[in-house]
């Protein structure tokens, strides 16, 4: 199998943007720049309307920037614990994107259902990669929030440039592992154009070869491998 080469896969961690307090303006302005601002009333007038027009585009960016959840798979995960006993259950489902009602019975039955651990969504969670659609996810599944709820991306969940620069501000790095107990659980991300890629494909030879010695090992993929229905 052929393996094309991707971009890293990014950290799924929110970025630190930097920032700094001015402890000395006279180091940028010079000495007395008070004086002369105070001095010329049109250089005051422009920098409040400057100031004032900055404040209506951050506005705008905030509401752009506002997602219903960041880093939500790594905090899935946090929150993941082994059950009493040897027993695991946990739910697998998928392609909710065209029946919300459907979705919702399912969701219902599985927060009724106190065996279960968690519950892993194998992408389409949305007809289209849009934060619009994203946030509905979420108020969907929000009132079932007793159980931890993974995702593995699939192909409608990818941005309108077919990109996964929203899911991945939204639901961290688009491929990862976990354990419970003796069971290794990988999600794999394999709908971009170049399939799982290089990077990925060193990582996914090196989870199979550490996990050798679980007694269950699972992976968990939006596009099969091949197609069962045969052609």
């Amino acid at each position: 199998m052929s393996r094309p080469q991707r971009q890293q896969n990014a950290t799924g961690q929110a970025r630190d943007l930097g920032g700094f307090k001015n402890q000395q303006p006279e180091r940028i302005y010079g000495k007395g720049y008070k004086n002369r601002l105070q001095r010329l009333p049109a250089v005051r007038f422009a920098l409040i309307i400057l100031l004032f027009l900055a404040w209506g585009c951050a506005g705008r960016g905030t509401d752009h920037e506002s997602l219903p959840a960041r880093d939500w798979n790594p905090r899935q995960v946090a929150r993941l614990q082994a059950p009493a006993g040897g027993k695991l259950t946990f739910a697998v489902l998928g392609d909710n994107r065209s029946n919300p009602a459907v979705f919702d019975r399912g969701i219902k039955e599985m927060a009724g259902d106190s065996s279960l651990t968690f519950a892993i969504i194998v992408g389409d969670m949305v007809e289209r990669g849009a934060l619009e659609e994203f946030n509905d996810f979420f108020k969907q599944i929000q009132p079932y929030g007793r159980m931890p709820f993974l995702t593995a991306v699939g192909n409608h969940d990818l941005g309108k440039d077919r990109d996964l620069t929203l899911y991945r501000e939204i639901f961290g790095p688009d491929y990862y592992s976990f354990q419970v107990k003796d069971n290794y659980f990988i999600v794999v991300n394999d709908v971009e154009s170049d399939g799982i890629g290089e990077v990925q494909w060193g990582w996914l030879e090196k989870e199979l070869r550490q996990s050798r010695s679980y007694k269950t090992r699972l992976v968990f993929l939006h596009t099969p491998l091949f197609d069962p229905r045969g052609g």
